[in-house]
This record gives C-alpha cells, structure tokens and sequence, in this order.
C-alpha cells in the first residue's frame, strides 16, 4: 500500500472505533479566590498631546485671555511667532493668506499641528494649510506649542515641534 491509502485507512479505523478528541477540564470551582477584596487605585490621564507642569522639553501655552489680547485678525502662525523659537511670514507680507510656521529652525512640514487631537497636516506632503482656517484663534481656548521632539503623537511630521490647538467646549 501507498502512504495515502495507509494513512486513510488509519483515520478511518479511529473514527469508527470512537476515539473523541480531548477536552479541557473543567475548572476547579473548589478552590479559594486569590484576592480578597477589591484594591482601589487613584485615576490616571495619559495623554499625548498635552504637556504637564514637569515636562522635560520645552512648551509655551497660550491661554484664551492672551489670545484675545494678541489675536488682530490675522493668521494662526502670525499670534504663533509670538512666541520663543517661532517665525512666521506670509506670501503676501500682511499675515493673512498664505502663511508659513518655522519652530527651532524646522519648516511646518515637520511641526505636527493638532486640533481637538486631530491631525492638521496634509497627509501626503505634511504641510498645514493655514488659509483653510481664517480666524481659528477666535474659537480657541487654548495654543500649546512644544518646541523640538517632544510628546506628540503624530510621528515625523513632529521633529520640529508640535502645535496643540483647543478649541472652546
């Protein structure tokens, strides 16, 4: 005989002499709970985009009421520059169309821009298309700008920094 027909005729013989496959045994409910009681532990916050008090990298915030007092109309970048490490400028020179946001040096299409969480940059070519957004400081509650690597989760785009943008709840 082949090993084919050999090794057919010896499933063969198994199923017929009602061999069943093995199963697992059933847990011991006998035998005593490991832990006693219940052990409360203090909530955690992870997050990714926001910094805390003792964070390690550098960080500016700007709150709502200093967007007030710096917001003029123009665009996002133009308050942005404000602040330590930031440049920006516009094609058309006035701060309003155009505009482009450099941190330490490092062009916006590697600065991670976020709103609410949700990734501001092009997909393909990682640049921010700040003139998609008019006035999007009026809405904002909060700017945090982190300079150079940092905690930011939206991967390449973030070795110059990250601008963390949330709007008013």
């Amino acid at each position: 005989m082949n090993r084919s027909v050999q090794t057919l005729a010896a499933l063969a013989a198994l199923a017929f002499a009602g061999v069943t496959p093995a199963r697992a045994a059933a847990p011991d409910s006998t035998t005593a709970d490991t832990l006693s009681h219940v052990v409360p532990l203090a909530p955690i916050e992870v997050s990714t985009t926001r910094t805390g008090a003792h964070a390690p990298f550098a960080h500016s915030t700007v709150t709502r009421e200093e967007l007030r007092t710096l917001n003029t109309g123009q665009d996002t970048p133009m308050v942005l520059a404000t602040l330590p490490g930031a440049y920006a400028y516009s094609d058309a020179g006035n701060g309003v169309g155009y505009s482009y946001l450099s941190l330490r040096g490092f062009p916006q299409r590697r600065i991670s821009v976020l709103i609410n969480g949700v990734p501001l940059n092009d997909p393909e070519s990682h640049e921010v298309y700040w003139i998609d957004h008019p006035d999007l400081l009026a809405s904002t509650s909060q700017v945090e700008v982190q300079r150079g690597v940092g905690s930011a989760l939206y991967g390449a785009a973030s070795v110059g920094g990250s601008v963390n943008v949330e709007t008013g709840r």
